[in-house]
Parts: C-alpha cells; structure tokens; sequence
C-alpha cells in the first residue's frame, strides 16, 4: 500500500498515538452518521477502508514534533473526497478533545500527481 501525507500539523494535546485512536473512533463514527454520509457523497464502505495513518516526525522537544496525517492510497477515494474526508475527521476529533486536540497546520502539504 502506497501513503501518501496529505497534511502536516504541529503536535496539539494529543500525542501521535492517542490521535490516531482518535481518527480511527472518528472514521467509524462518520462511516455510522447517514448526515455525515451524505454530506460527504461517500457510502459507508468508502470511509470504512480509508485508511489514515499518524506518524511522528521531529525531535525530543516536544515543540519540534509534527504529526504527518498520511493516507494509504489502497481506499481508491478521489483526492477531493479524502481532503473532505479528513475535514470531517479532525473536526470531530476537535469536537469531541478540544479545539487544541490538533496543532496548527504546517507547511509541506503534499498531493499525488
């Protein structure tokens, strides 16, 4: 399976680790949520096998850590629909830890060719 970063971001209140529990909680919520569904023009399926991944990059400070949110291109969705996707996920990871559960975007977003 090929990832690919979608989006970069300061490490917020959560670590890597609680934020990728977080996604994942979030994903199943939305694959759930008819509204959500339908909001987003993707059948439960779709959001069931995206597949977002949280890694760690930087240092020992925390200051320095970035989160790299990457998708693993197996889930076939289009690039609009994994951005809208991922929308949808940090804002109820926001919702349900806190505005501050997520750093601020970093630069270097990167999208497929």
């Amino acid at each position: 399976m090929t990832e690919t970063v979608i989006a970069r971001y300061a490490q917020g209140a959560l670590t890597g680790r609680q934020l990728q529990s977080e996604i994942d909680r979030a994903l199943e919520s939305i694959s759930q949520d008819p509204e959500a569904l339908n909001e987003l023009q993707l059948d439960a399926a779709s959001v069931r096998s995206a597949d977002f991944k949280v890694k760690e990059e930087g240092g020992f400070d925390p200051a320095s850590i970035l989160l790299a949110i990457a998708l693993g291109m197996a889930s076939g969705m289009a690039w609009d629909g994994t951005k809208l996707l991922w929308r949808k996920v940090a804002e109820k990871v926001k919702e349900e830890n806190g505005d501050d559960a997520i750093g601020p975007e970093q630069e270097g977003r990167e999208e497929p060719s």
